[in-house]
């Protein structure tokens, strides 16, 4: 089962006193948790994606890559409001 939120969606602790990371900073596995999976394991097998297959881990990088990236670009867009 995937998740329709973006990782910084599903996302909704607050640390005043901490910096934000900026999404472009944060690890795959931070990516993966905030999207709201459990693992990277169970991110790739809520695609359909095999844990064994070179070419579906190639894949999870790719959409992990571009949660990122659609992540990176709301931030910017909430820093320029």
């Amino acid at each position: 089962m995937s998740s329709n939120k973006t990782s910084s969606e599903a996302s909704t602790t607050n640390h005043a006193s901490m910096p934000a990371t900026e999404p472009k900073d944060k690890s795959d596995y931070a990516i993966v948790k905030e999207g709201g999976w459990t693992s990277g394991k169970n991110m790739m097998e809520s695609y359909g994606l095999r844990i064994g297959d070179a070419t579906d881990h190639a894949e999870a990088k790719q959409i992990k890559e571009a949660f990122r990236e659609y992540d990176q670009h709301q931030y910017e867009d909430a820093q320029k409001k």
